[in-house]
């Protein structure tokens, strides 16, 4: 059965090399403002209402706000981290890790190890790329054990969906915020007009 604070995984790129058979996923997290921890106030996130797996000074996002837990929708991972940046000691950020690209092909169609894929993986295993990460073992070790982690992997097809729809929302919104106030938008080659752009103020 799969752990309840399995992390949603999201395929970044696969390196299908002899001596780097591995694939960074990023996750997200939320993460204390370095400023806020310098007042020395205890930082309260009972009132959050999101679920967070603390790692330090930062929380792994592995379920969205409410009842729910799995991000079955663009809007559901939109709420959560609103819920979440609403308190300004907190923000949002992406971290990635390393799986052995083992773990992500026996799961499904090579289709599913696609950029933007989506995968639930158990503690043990993100504890394990911790490890990796840190030095602490080999890459041969990481490897050569993966197998022992492979029930702790999931492909998630509706969060692959919903991540997807959720990073399209995000390139509207830079989109149209462009469009909005074009007099902060820095100009660029293709700009029928640079008037106010002067040779020599490249540096």
């Amino acid at each position: 059965m799969m752990d309840e604070m399995a992390i949603p995984m999201v395929v970044d790129s696969l390196k299908d090399l002899e001596d780097f058979p591995l694939t960074r996923c990023i996750y997200y997290a939320a993460e204390v403002d370095e400023a806020a921890t310098e007042t020395g106030e205890p930082i309260d996130l009972k009132g959050l209402g999101v679920p967070l797996l603390m790692l330090g000074f930062a929380g792994i996002i592995y379920r969205p706000v409410g009842d729910q837990t799995r991000f079955s929708s663009a809007e559901a991972i939109e709420q959560t981290f609103d819920r979440i940046e609403a308190d300004p000691r907190l923000y949002v950020r992406t971290r990635s890790i390393w799986l052995a690209n083992t773990l992500l092909l026996v799961k499904g169609p090579p289709a599913e190890q696609c950029r933007g894929a989506v995968f639930r993986i158990g503690r043990g295993l993100y504890f394990r790329a911790l490890q990796f990460a840190r030095g602490t073992v080999t890459r041969e070790q990481f490897v050569a054990t993966a197998e022992d982690y492979a029930s702790q992997v999931e492909h998630s097809p509706q969060e692959t969906d919903a991540f997807a729809r959720w990073a399209e929302m995000q390139v509207d919104k830079a989109r149209n915020a462009y469009h909005a106030e074009p007099e902060m938008a820095l100009p660029y080659s293709d700009d029928r007009d640079l008037s106010g752009f002067q040779k020599g103020d490249e540096s």
